[in-house]
């Protein structure tokens, strides 16, 4: 059985975390599991969802300094306006990246028949930054 499955020891353990590193969040995770019987596996469930969402977060907005300038421009060009050949060009450039975005999030041009009006009309997508305004001469 793993030690934080063992009762007096998975609260044990939440005191010295709490010791180590007081954070409130450490700190509440030491007084709950440190409960009888259901504090145990109250603590065990929230340092779970805690530890996911730590994943999600270190995960979903890192990028490596490549992956922020293309961002970057993103957002500059978000305000002006792009042409075809810049959509491709950023298709291009994320494609040679070491660590390029998937293909489904540097895409378009594309337009959709229904939803928010800058949904229907020509736009692009790079990264995290949505519907990049296409203005083709």
């Amino acid at each position: 059985m793993a030690p934080g499955f063992i009762p007096i020891v998975g609260s044990i353990e939440g005191i010295v975390d709490a010791a180590h590193e007081p954070t409130p969040f450490n700190i509440t995770m030491a007084v709950i599991g440190a409960l009888p019987e259901g504090g145990s596996a109250a603590a065990k469930v929230i340092k779970g969802v805690e530890n996911s969402a730590k994943e999600v977060s270190a995960t979903s907005k890192t990028f490596s300094s490549e992956k922020k300038a293309l961002v970057d421009m993103a957002k500059a060009d978000k305000r002006t306006g792009i042409t075809s050949a810049d959509m491709q060009a950023y298709k291009d450039l994320n494609r040679d990246l070491p660590d390029p975005f998937p293909s489904n999030k540097v895409r378009g041009p594309e337009a959709h028949s229904s939803g928010a009006p800058t949904s229907q009309q020509p736009h692009g997508h790079v990264g995290p930054v949505d519907h990049i305004p296409i203005q083709d001469p």
